[in-house]
């Protein structure tokens, strides 16, 4: 996994996660690839692919799965970087 400073986008080898805390708020925007995402206190399975977005809706830990290589956008509404990995 590797984020690339200044343009949001995270690259995720096939099986790996992003955890991301305390994310309320943020906007997961798959850019490639696909992804599970799972949320603390969330019994939804979101699946996106590429050119899905998703708003995380809870607090606590959130998990970005790759189901393959994926490149992921996590922005706040204002379109800043917050991804905590």
């Amino acid at each position: 996994m590797s984020a690339h400073s200044g343009d949001h986008l995270v690259q995720l080898s096939a099986q790996r996660l992003l955890p991301i805390r305390h994310g309320t708020g943020l906007t997961v925007s798959v850019r490639a690839g696909s992804v599970w995402i799972t949320q603390e206190s969330d019994l939804r399975d979101i699946i996106l692919e590429r050119g899905d977005v998703f708003r995380l809706d809870r607090g606590g830990l959130a998990l970005v799965h790759a189901i393959t290589d994926a490149v992921v956008d996590v922005s706040n509404d204002r379109g800043e970087a917050r991804a905590a990995a």
